[in-house]
């Protein structure tokens, strides 16, 4: 999951899954809902935002992602270089 993108302001997937999953841990401690039912419900809700994630993958929380995965690339790519070289 991504997570909080500092730029954009937008806190991603991980984070909300994070406060989501401390939320419904407090309502079972409280007796309000029970632990089958919390963790359903955090279940159903990581999938969605997994497939929100996959069907719009220019949603804010994608930025700093793409780009640590733009450097781990040219990361390879040097490696991979060095390896071969010489």
């Amino acid at each position: 999951m991504k997570e909080f993108n500092r730029a954009s302001g937008v806190p991603g997937p991980g984070e909300i899954l994070s406060e989501l999953r401390v939320a419904l841990n407090v309502q079972v401690l409280e007796g309000k809902i029970t632990s089958s039912w919390a963790q359903e419900y955090f279940n159903e809700t990581q999938r969605g935002l997994n497939i929100l994630a996959l069907a719009n993958p220019k949603a804010p929380w994608e930025t700093g992602s793409t780009q640590v995965r733009e450097l781990e690339r040219k990361e390879r790519e040097l490696r991979a270089a060095a390896q071969n070289a010489p």
